[in-house]
């Protein structure tokens, strides 16, 4: 038990000082944008995980980072607000429109919860392009400043890993606490009736994971907008949603450790695919099939399994 604690903790280090040091032994700016933007989508993954293990299905989680992108973007351009303040504004915005769509939605079950969380993406998709002022239309906006003090890829590198990995503490932290509260997430998706026949007002802790895993959603967009220095609808549309939903799938729905796996890997991937545009979405959607049929529990469950079946002697 010791020798497996301390391998798992050298490795753990190893990826750390590996990662702290990348831009420092790789000057490549391509390579060093890839990781800035991977980071990003890790933080998407787990809001949307989180959701997930709270028994919902999103398929809006793109618009809010959207949401958390225009607002950071407009406070910084048309109100000359510092970014960080900017950025918990964004932050606080897109936490109220998802205390006001999850108190409607989340009452909805299955398919329909899914079908009104894509009508929501669409919805604010057709406001971008409706009204061109603030928001710029369908070109969006263009030459967004970039962040004080935060200028140069590396710099941009060091942020979006920070963020990454405050988040992933706190949806670790939400995700495997052993106070009632872990344990109530957990059995939203296996027996929410039982629950509620306990006294527990489940809709009030879906609605909280929600919301949380959305404002991270939020966040993550307000940096990615200060970053790429242009934001469009397309930049938030249903396509990008999906995206998440792979990232999840391929890691294992409901695993935090599975999130930071499939994003991981398949934003490397998408990068690979950059080149043919938006057909990158019917592969990653091809992708997704294949992994429900052939690997239901993502690559993280199907390791654990094997895992436990081997500590078993069953292979």
């Amino acid at each position: 038990m010791l020798r497996n604690n301390i391998l798992k903790y050298s490795i753990l280090l190893v990826i750390l000082f590996i990662i702290f040091t990348l831009p420092l032994s790789i000057k490549n700016p391509y390579i060093v944008h890839i990781f800035i933007m991977m980071y990003l989508n890790i933080v998407l993954a787990m809001g949307l995980t989180m959701i997930f293990k709270a028994g919902a299905l999103s398929f809006g989680h793109a618009a809010y980072a959207s949401i958390g992108a225009y607002t950071s973007v407009l406070l910084v351009t048309m109100l000359n607000i510092p970014f960080w303040i900017a950025f918990l504004l964004a932050g606080a915005v897109t936490a109220l429109v998802a205390l006001f769509i999850g108190g409607i939605t989340l009452g909805v079950r299955g398919i329909y919860f899914t079908i009104t969380t894509f009508a929501f993406t669409e919805v604010m998709k057709g406001i971008y392009i409706a009204y061109p002022n603030p928001f710029g239309g369908p070109g969006g906006i263009r030459g967004i400043p970039h962040i004080s003090g935060i200028e140069t890829k590396e710099q941009f590198y060091y942020m979006a890993l920070m963020f990454a990995l405050i988040s992933f503490f706190i949806f670790y932290k939400m995700a495997h606490s052993k106070s009632s509260f872990g344990i109530i997430c957990d059995g939203l998706k296996l027996n929410e009736l039982l629950e509620q026949s306990l006294g527990i007002n489940t809709k009030t802790v879906r609605i909280f994971v929600f919301i949380v895993g959305c404002t991270f959603a939020g966040f993550a967009g307000s940096i990615m907008a200060h970053y790429l220095r242009q934001i469009n609808p397309e930049t938030f549309a249903i396509h990008t949603s999906i995206d998440i939903i792979v990232f999840c799938a391929a890691g294992g729905f409901g695993n935090i450790i599975g999130a930071v796996v499939g994003a991981t890997s398949l934003t490397m991937i998408g990068e690979l695919l950059y080149g043919i545009g938006t057909y990158k979405s019917l592969v990653f959607g091809a992708m997704l099939i294949l992994i429900v049929l052939f690997l239901p529990e993502g690559i993280v469950g199907f390791f654990s399994r094997k895992r436990i079946l081997k500590s078993k002697g069953k292979i």
